[in-house]
């Protein structure tokens, strides 16, 4: 296209004669050339991988009238969300669950790119980078970060005012969340880095650079292991749960912001059927 501005540009000139001087020529010259270069750098410049990624992930449900009451009727691949025998979440008490010593959680994070994008129920981050979770012999990567409020899962009798899932995924199948409630507290600088990159109209998906590590707890914390499922449809079982006893802090003016843009997402808690609980307290031993 640039070529062909540039040729009709010339035929022009040619044809003008010379009446308007050499020096509007030059400037003529230079116009086309800078408009030829401007859309072939447009046309060559190599795209983000990020701009894939669809404005909105729209979903055929919801937390109201299309809700976690009816989601198993909503569709035939959803039926397991209303007759699934383990499903997710569970009301958690260390008291009723088997214990179990040993090393700390085997998670291995580091700074990586993420893309956040608004989806019609949560704000959802799409994480790169070789960022994994050990769980025996398996070993899971963190694909994706989202957020629930309040807390889906309860403990001690609890519910917390938010969520946070890192959903894993191993290489051949299955996958792996990792769970951490949330209190308000001190304000978590990487959560403030994450809000300030909120989607917006202009910019329906935004880059961030965060370390997934900083919405962690810090040090060996006592956790919940068990297979339950997806809380969200397809409510999808044989989900390795992980879930952290004790919660993270974030700014109640930052748990405050987050709930403003956001309706509940959190489904109710489910009958704790066939499932199996197990509760790891890092460095103890187990009493027989």
């Amino acid at each position: 296209m640039g070529a062909v501005v540039t040729m009709a540009l010339f035929y022009c000139l040619e044809v003008s004669g010379k009446g308007f001087g050499i020096m509007l020529r030059r400037v003529i010259l230079a116009i086309a050339i800078a408009l030829w270069w401007g859309l072939w750098v447009v046309w060559a410049a190599p795209q983000s991988q990020f701009l894939t990624i669809a404005k909105t992930v729209a979903t055929p449900w919801n937390y109201a009238d299309l809700g976690p009451q009816r989601w198993g009727e909503l569709q035939p691949e959803f039926q397991t969300c209303a007759i699934g025998e383990t499903q997710s979440p569970l009301a958690l008490f260390p008291e009723s669950s088997t214990p179990v010593s040993g090393a700390s959680l085997p998670w291995q994070y580091q700074p990586s790119l993420g893309l956040i994008q608004a989806t019609s129920t949560t704000l959802q981050i799409q994480v790169t980078g070789n960022n994994t979770l050990q769980i025996g012999v398996d070993l899971y990567k963190l694909e994706q970060i989202h957020f629930h409020y309040p807390s889906e899962h309860h403990v001690q009798g609890k519910q917390y005012a938010m969520e946070v899932h890192f959903v894993h995924r191993r290489a051949t199948q299955g996958a792996a969340v990792l769970a951490v409630l949330v209190e308000p507290g001190a304000i978590n600088p990487t959560f403030t880095h994450i809000l300030q990159r909120w989607p917006t109209q202009a910019h329906p998906s935004q880059v961030i650079h965060f370390d997934p590590a900083a919405l962690l707890p810090q040090g060996d914390r006592p956790y919940f292991h068990y297979l339950g499922s997806l809380t969200t449809p397809p409510c999808t079982e044989g989900i390795r749960w992980l879930v952290f006893a004790q919660p993270i802090a974030l700014g109640a003016a930052q748990i405050e912001y987050y709930q403003a843009l956001y309706a509940p997402n959190a489904r109710p808690r489910q009958t704790m059927t066939t499932h199996q609980v197990q509760y790891y307290v890092p460095g103890q031993e187990t009493k027989n």
